[in-house]
């Protein structure tokens, strides 16, 4: 159908046209962050939540990394069979 490969592909043109600050939302205060600082059970808790899948790190408001859940996890994967004290002493 013409009409529809039209109407695709003006849809795809405004796409790509598109920047990543107009994908975003709402405010940036809007969204979970954390610091470098932030204890790893905390950032648990915030990704907790369905939408909270990766944090961007935000240092004096500038993002200098972004832990997401894999990191979590290769994380937790990398602590099996080790005790606590000997990974409080690592740290």
């Amino acid at each position: 159908n013409p009409e529809k490969y039209r109407q695709y592909k003006e849809q795809l043109r405004l796409a790509l046209a598109t920047t990543a600050g107009e994908l975003m939302e709402g405010d940036a205060e809007d969204y979970a962050t954390v610091t470098p600082d932030t204890p790893v059970d905390e950032a648990l808790r915030i990704m907790l939540d369905p939408e909270n899948f990766m944090l961007p790190v935000l240092e004096n408001s500038v993002v200098v990394g972004v832990v997401t859940r894999t990191d979590m996890v290769r994380m937790i994967e990398s602590l099996e069979g080790q005790d606590a004290s000997s990974t409080a002493t690592s740290e």
